[in-house]
């Protein structure tokens, strides 16, 4: 999947792994420009995919489902949102992720 050039340039790397998880399809992001929460919205099509994210990805990080309305239509979709802190250090959390998230799938095929 292809990202959009607009972009937030710090959810890249995390946004490029998870949407290389088959099944999983990130919808919208934000960096929290040092403000808010970083946080990835997504799909992700089977609960067997959910449950290895679940195992995967930890605190700080929290995923909550959220309903479905606005952007997904009557589809729930989840919301991946660090809380621990803003700015430089969720940036760093969430490359951190990415790249946990690229070693696992690599583990799961075998390589």
């Amino acid at each position: 999947m292809e990202l959009p050039n607009s972009i937030d340039k710090e959810v890249v790397p995390l946004c490029t792994a998870l949407n290389k998880i088959p099944g999983v399809q990130t919808l919208e992001s934000c960096c929290g420009h040092g403000k808010g929460n970083f946080r990835i919205f997504f799909y992700c099509d089977d609960m067997e995919t959910l449950y290895k994210l679940t195992c995967l990805i930890g605190p700080p990080w929290f995923m909550e489902v959220c309903g479905g309305s606005g952007f997904s239509g009557n589809r729930s979709y989840f919301a991946l949102e660090y809380k621990k802190s803003k700015g430089e250090s969720a940036y760093a959390a969430s490359y951190e992720l990415a790249m946990n998230l690229k070693a696992a799938e690599r583990a799961l095929k075998g390589e």
